[in-house]
C-alpha cells in the first residue's frame, strides 16, 4: 500500500475535477431549463395580454361574454389542451362566435405545440429571408438582394462586390426596403434611397433582405393611410402535398382605420 500511497493526491484531484465537471454540466442544464421556462412564460404572458385586449375591444361593442362560455373555455383548455394558459384566446373566439366550439386552436397553442410538431427543424427556415426565393423560385417576391454574414448577394445568391451594391439596388428603384431576418410586426424594417444608402451602416444592422418598395393599392391606402396593410393567409399541405387555404384575414389598427369612400 505504501507503494501506491503517492497516488492518493492525484486520485483526490481527479475525483474533485470529476465532481466539478459534473456540477458545471448540471448547472448548465439547469440554467438552460430556466431560460427556456422564462421564454415560455413570457410567450404565454404576451398572448394573454393580446387576447385580453382583443376581448376588451369586442365586449365594448358586443357586451360582456356569457360566463358559461368562459367556463367552457377554461375546461377545454385544461382537459383537452393541457393548460389554462390556452384559455384567453378561447374567450376571444367564443365572444366572436357567440358560442363555444370544440376543435378551436388558440394562437399560443398553435405556435407552441402545432407548428413545432408539424414543421420540426424546418420551422427555423422561415425567418431566413434569403431562403424564400430560393425555395419557391417565383417572381412574385420583391427581393432585390441579400446581406448575409458579411456578403452581399443577388436574389440568385451570387456574390456582389460591395462597390456595386448601390447601383444594382437602385438601377430600377428609387426607394428600397431592408428587412432584417426574423423581423415582424413592423420592427427591423428600414427604408433607403440612393442618397441615404450606406453599406457600412447597413452591415451594422445585420443579415436581411433588400426588397423593392411596394406602393399598395389605393383601397388599402384609404383604409390605412399611415401604414401598409398586410393580408394574412393560413394554408395547410395535406398528405398528398396539395396546399389549400384554411383562413384569411386583414389585420388593421383601430387608431388608423378609415373607411374607403371610393367604390372599387
Amino acid at each position: 500500500m505504501k507503494d501506491i500511497a503517492w497516488l492518493s493526491p492525484f486520485i483526490a484531484l481527479s475525483a474533485a475535477l470529476f465532481w466539478m465537471m459534473l456540477v458545471a454540466k448540471l448547472y448548465s442544464k439547469v440554467k438552460k431549463f430556466l431560460r427556456l421556462r422564462k421564454a415560455v412564460t413570457e410567450y404565454h404572458l404576451r398572448h394573454k395580454k393580446e387576447a385580453e385586449a382583443a376581448l376588451k375591444g369586442l365586449e365594448s361593442v358586443k357586451g360582456k361574454t356569457n360566463p358559461k362560455l368562459i367556463e367552457l373555455s377554461d375546461e377545454y383548455a385544461k382537459d383537452v389542451l393541457g393548460s389554462s394558459v390556452y384559455a384567453p384566446w378561447l374567450y376571444v373566439y367564443s365572444a366572436v362566435a357567440g358560442d363555444f366550439r370544440e376543435g378551436w386552436i388558440p394562437d399560443n397553442y398553435y405556435g407552441e405545440v402545432v407548428i413545432p410538431s408539424i414543421q420540426g427543424l424546418y420551422e427555423n427556415l422561415s425567418p431566413l429571408k434569403a431562403s424564400t426565393n430560393q425555395l419557391f423560385q417565383s417572381s412574385v417576391f420583391p427581393d432585390l438582394a441579400y446581406y448575409i454574414n458579411g456578403l452581399f448577394l443577388t436574389k440568385n445568391c451570387t456574390v456582389i462586390n460591395e462597390s456595386d451594391v448601390k447601383d444594382i439596388l437602385f438601377s430600377n428603384s428609387e426607394l428600397v426596403v431592408y428587412k432584417l431576418e426574423n423581423s415582424a410586426q413592423g420592427r427591423g424594417i428600414f427604408f433607403f434611397d440612393r442618397n441615404s444608402f450606406d453599406t457600412k451602416k447597413l452591415q451594422e444592422l445585420g443579415n436581411g433582405v433588400f426588397q423593392d418598395h411596394i406602393d399598395q393599392h389605393k383601397f388599402f391606402k384609404e383604409c390605412m393611410p399611415s401604414s401598409v396593410v398586410t393580408l394574412r393567409i393560413t394554408t395547410i399541405i395535406d398528405d398528398l402535398g396539395n396546399a389549400s387555404v384554411r383562413a384569411c384575414y386583414l389585420p388593421v389598427s383601430y387608431t388608423h382605420l378609415t373607411l374607403p369612400t371610393t367604390p372599387y
